[in-house]
């Protein structure tokens, strides 16, 4: 392979080859985005090299196929990639090396010997790789930085950060000009003055930041009118500072759950920029008129000074609805405007039903921490109409602006949501329709709402809500205006939450500008700029979903490592040969069960197969039961029993269905790497491995 690397080649096939940045997945295979074009390409099994995760790689392609990712394989490493990677130490005799977390160097790291004398087995660290070679101890490195003990869960989040490379500091030219630019607020009589207006900031317990208010007054011929105010986040940062610089490096905050890393400065985030009550801040305001039937009639996009009646939660305003005012706390005092806003709501929700949008059944995930970080309990957190209601608002005034900036042409990024591929669409369908007696084949996109709508009626029907969702595109930026799929909206972009991603602060910096009648030729910021740009925040918003998602894991399976013995109630949401992958049921935590004999009522044994076979069949969307049989820390890997009606447990071997790299010898890990299986929601669907799902939109941020 080295000489074929050296081969030389012309430039013009140079020109032709696809390079990008490699994504190394737990199970083995890859994903590179080709900088130029932005395509994306999946890099099978085996196909990876020596190449290591962060590496910038040039490609060769080796199949390309209609509605799905082309495969490659790395032909050169171009830039080594300057990271760290954590993992665990582990001894071999008389050496010790890192089996690394999610198999991001593809093989263990082994250490100079006597390196890590004082450091027991199992201690979480940072290492650097210092040497590539081939062989069984081909990757050589050096410990930089002690996380803890693995048991330690206060650990988990450096561990996290450092594997997806998060940044965390800021730097101190950036932390100076924040500190400049955060001034007391002095309003310009060019803003429209709103103090007076009832405004409500309403967000999560956690909330550590309110970037959007909302306001609501009956119009005198009848109908609202609406205001939807957000934080000014573009007067305190201005294009080309160091604070720009800084928050286009990052993209977006990311939340964990316990802590933030903010896009912006704190001084910024959670202070001159943050809508906190009785405080005058300065916003950009979305004034929307609406008719007795909530039919926009007009709208007006507006630089305003505002001042926050008051901080509300969605409990506090569910407990309105529910006529709890004892629970409502605060928001008892506007109850009448809180009864109005669900009535508006509620109409708008309808109009978005009938022009077709898709609605999603997906409770957000709930882990309760401790404060050494440990879990004490999982869940979901229940869908609350305080929590649609905000969403909703935030949703019209995007498609308000975005009719805006469509109207004058102004170089914004676009959140757009293509329409999804038929065939991995109806293959998903199709498989769920072999337990409803739904007509296969012929799926229009018309069906996928009835289909949405009849799975909310079954057991675990949130997990198959899942399961189409990853059927579908990914929603993502572009400078292009191909309209949005899953909202059924033609001119859609992010407009509500500047303070936590660079896209929303982009858009508000331009329409500002075309508030100040500043001609279009003159804010022209070039499409090509503008669509780099945008796949630019995409990356990041991807990085930071897939880092809170791995957060999120790590804490639900150090929960369920602690409660081995107990037997959940699952639903199957993935099929491969010898395996299905299971959801436990109101805990979005997906494992893998490997197939076998089970020993049922009165001795009997009964052979279940996935998919097909001998025997009952496990079907997608069948509801079972398991018990965890092992946690794999490295790859974040839950491995699941199958258990019958009864809760008894499977006879014969207790074997999981994938050994982790850690289990197996240092030679062994070289010669064959992982195998190939999903792991976690991301890789699961109808036993379609290669098919990853491409997009998670959710309600409130599609």
């Amino acid at each position: 392979m080295a000489s074929r690397e050296r081969r030389p080649r012309s430039r013009a096939r140079h020109r032709e080859q696809p390079a990008g940045i490699l994504r190394r997945h737990s199970h083995g295979s890859g994903s590179v985005v080709d900088a130029e074009t932005g395509t994306r390409f999946h890099l099978p099994h085996g196909a990876l090299g020596q190449a290591l995760d962060g590496d910038t790689v040039r490609l060769e392609v080796t199949r390309r196929s209609p509605g799905r990712p082309s495969e490659a394989r790395v032909e050169a490493v171009v830039a080594v990639a300057d990271r760290a990677f954590p993992g665990a130490l582990q001894r071999v005799g008389r050496r010790a090396m890192v089996q690394v977390d999610g198999n991001l160097t593809g093989r263990p790291v082994y250490l100079h010997p006597g390196a890590v004398v004082d450091l027991a087995e199992g201690t979480r660290v940072l290492v650097a790789v210092t040497a590539r070679h081939w062989g069984p101890t081909g990757l050589q490195g050096e410990v930089i930085e002690v996380l803890g003990d693995r048991d330690d869960a206060r650990a988990d989040a450096a561990a996290v950060t450092a594997r997806y490379q998060l940044p965390v500091s800021f730097p101190s030219a950036v932390l100076a000009e924040a500190a400049a630019v955060a001034r007391p607020v002095e309003p310009s009589a060019a803003r429209l003055d709103l103090r007076q207006w009832a405004c409500l900031t309403v967000d999560p317990d956690s909330a550590q930041d309110y970037d959007d208010a909302v306001s609501l007054a009956a119009r005198e011929e009848g109908g609202w009118r609406l205001g939807v105010h957000i934080a000014d986040v573009a007067h305190f940062v201005g294009p080309g500072s160091a604070l720009d610089t800084e928050a286009r490096s990052r993209g977006v905050s990311v939340y964990f759950l316990d802590q933030v890393l903010p896009m912006l400065p704190p001084v910024l985030s959670a202070g001159a920029c943050t809508l906190a009550p009785g405080q005058d801040r300065l916003a950009l305001s979305v004034l929307i008129d609406l008719n007795s039937a909530a039919e926009v009639t007009d709208y007006r996009v507006v630089e305003t000074v505002i001042r926050s009646r008051a901080r509300l939660t969605y409990d506090q305003v569910q407990a309105v609805f529910a006529a709890e005012p004892v629970a409502a706390g605060p928001a008892q005092a506007y109850a009448d405007l809180l009864l109005e806003m669900r009535q508006l709501s509620r109409c708008r929700r309808r109009w978005r039903r009938l022009r077709g949008a898709l609605e999603f059944e997906l409770p957000e995930a709930r882990v309760v921490l401790d404060g050494a970080s440990r879990p004490t309990a999982v869940g979901e957190h229940p869908r609350l109409e305080s929590q649609e209601l905000i969403e909703e608002f935030m949703l019209l005034a995007n498609e308000c602006v975005g009719d805006y900036a469509a109207r004058r042409r102004l170089p914004v990024l676009w959140r757009v949501h293509r329409g999804p591929d038929a065939g991995r669409l109806e293959s998903v369908l199709t498989a769920l329709s072999k337990t409803d007696g739904w007509p296969r084949g012929g799926w229009r996109v018309d069906d996928v709402r009835a289909v949405l709508a009849a799975l909310t009626r079954r057991p675990g029907g949130a997990a198959l809500h899942r399961v189409v969702l990853q059927a579908m595109m990914r929603a993502e930026y572009a400078a292009v205006d191909v309209g949005h799929f899953g909202l059924a909206c033609r001119h859609y972009l992010h407009f509500t939450s500047p303070i936590r991603r660079y896209a929303d602060l982009w858009v508000h910096r331009w329409v500002k500008q075309s508030l100040a009648g500043v001609p279009v030729a003159a804010i022209d910021a070039g499409e090509g700029d503008v669509a780099v740009l945008g796949r630019l925040v995409s990356a990041l918003e991807q990085r930071a979903e897939q880092a809170e998602r791995a957060y999120l894991r790590i804490k639900q399976l150090r929960f369920l490592a602690q409660v081995r013995d107990r037997v959940w109630p699952g639903t199957v949401t993935g099929l491969v040969r010898g395996a299905c992958f299971v959801e436990l049921a109101g805990l979005q935590v997906q494992g893998s069960c490997s197939v076998r004999l089970t020993q049922g009522r009165g001795g009997t044994r009964r052979r279940y197969a996935a998919g097909r076979g001998s025997g009952p069949e496990i079907g997608l969307g069948q509801q079972v039961r398991v018990r965890v049989a092992r946690v794999d820390w490295t790859a974040a890997d839950l491995d699941l029993v199958l258990v019958d009606t009864d809760g008894a447990a499977p006879t014969g071997r207790r074997r999981s269905a994938r050994h982790s790299v850690a289990q197996r010898s240092a030679s062994q890990a070289n010669r064959l790497g992982p195998r190939r299986r999903p792991s976690d929601p991301d890789r699961a669907g109808a036993g379609r491995r290669r098919n990853r799902a491409k997009s998670r939109i959710s309600r409130g941020n599609p």
